[in-house]
């Protein structure tokens, strides 16, 4: 997975360099959020970024995003909280992580990222409706 991040963000870095170099105009701000995303991805992939979620991720002998189910510590990572985040933070992390992956940020970026989005949005996805269970939440 890794690689087709790397691969991905060498393709929008490119992208967004044939802009800067066709085009009078500035990178708009849905552009900068976007390398920002594909800057933070690479730090990762490089190690040099180790946070806890990507840490127990990798750990991970059974990865959740090739099984039905994941564990309530899961989710919590997946949405980047601890497990004593109230309800309203939970709401909160659901938002933000779902502002940051949704396909639609890039559907023009082509139909591979897209799919990438896809999965990491029904991760998300999975991940908060499995808390709001838990907590009896809506």
């Amino acid at each position: 997975m890794g690689q087709l991040f790397n691969r991905i963000s060498r393709f929008v870095k490119s992208e967004i360099d044939d802009r800067k170099v066709t085009s009078d105009k500035l990178i708009d701000e849905s552009d900068e959020e976007l390398k920002r995303i594909i800057d933070e991805l690479e730090r990762e992939n490089n190690g040099q970024k180790k946070d806890h979620y990507n840490s127990e991720y990798a750990k991970s002998n059974d990865n959740p995003e090739t099984r039905n189910f994941i564990s309530t510590d899961e989710a919590y990572l997946i949405l980047g909280l601890t497990s004593k985040a109230s309800n309203d933070e939970i709401k909160s992390g659901y938002k933000q992580k779902m502002k940051e992956y949704h396909p639609d940020r890039v559907a023009s970026l082509g139909a591979e990222l897209r799919q990438l989005a896809e999965k990491k949005t029904q991760e998300i996805n999975k991940a908060y409706e499995l808390l709001k269970k838990s907590r009896g939440f809506n």
